[in-house]
């Protein structure tokens, strides 16, 4: 069993705790940028640019804004390469927002999988799929965008949360309890501590993060927990 604490010196009325293993996909939270681009994402085509949006996010403090100026599919792809296992499962999410609706991403994972559903705009949409691979080595991952009918040749569409989790070897979901809120009861100079104990079978949790907001039901604000 692994204890977890943060300290926030701030008031909230809601927060959220989750724990996982550890996400394969390099800065797959789009937190991580060097002269505009953001890290380890090595292919990023002519029809597209990339730049780093610090409001329109769905955790963190910044996603990725994909600026398609083409009808040419093949000039859209987005990508990095990470390394599977043969023989392993592995759970997919990543977080879209559309802005007008005449794009839709498309998932590539060592191959094209599915469409995000480009008539919702204006929030976020999670797009999740699976894969098992059939041999031990390096596997592309990313987005392709595609044009839709009315696209005038310029849209921006949003990315963020990219995680691509190994669900095979034990990594099943920790057990998180006993979390508390010190002082249960807060006012805007407050300083909140809260903790929780995460237990899991094998030892592969890497970390744990606090998901909080000063607006009940809002959440927008993500922080690492210490392992105490």
């Amino acid at each position: 069993m692994k204890k977890f604490t943060i300290l926030l010196v701030s008031a909230f009325m809601a927060f959220g705790l989750s724990g996982w293993g550890q996400n394969i996909v390099s800065n797959g939270d789009f937190e991580s940028w060097t002269g505009g681009l953001p890290d380890d994402w090595t292919t990023i085509d002519a029809g597209i640019t990339v730049t780093q949006e610090t409001t329109i996010i769905h955790g963190g403090s910044s996603s990725a804004s994909v600026d398609v100026t083409t009808g040419t599919q093949s000039n859209t792809d987005f990508r990095q390469s990470v390394n599977v296992i043969s023989g392993h499962d592995y759970s997919i999410s990543v977080w879209i927002y559309h802005t007008e609706g005449h794009m839709k991403a498309r998932l590539y994972i060592d191959n094209y999988m599915n469409y995000s559903d480009n008539t919702i705009t204006g929030s976020w949409q999670e797009m999740t799929n699976s894969y098992s691979a059939t041999s031990t080595g390096s596997i592309d991952i990313g987005l392709r965008f595609y044009d839709q009918s009315g696209f005038d040749g310029d849209e921006i569409v949003y990315v963020d949360d990219f995680v691509i989790t190994d669900l095979t070897g034990g990594n099943t979901p920790p057990s998180i309890t006993n979390i508390t809120q010190t002082p249960t009861t807060v006012t805007s100079s407050s300083t909140v501590s809260v903790s929780a104990d995460v237990t899991d079978s094998d030892g592969t949790v890497a970390g744990v993060e606090l998901h909080w907001g000063t607006t009940s039901g809002s959440l927008g604000t993500t922080i690492s927990m210490s392992n105490t």
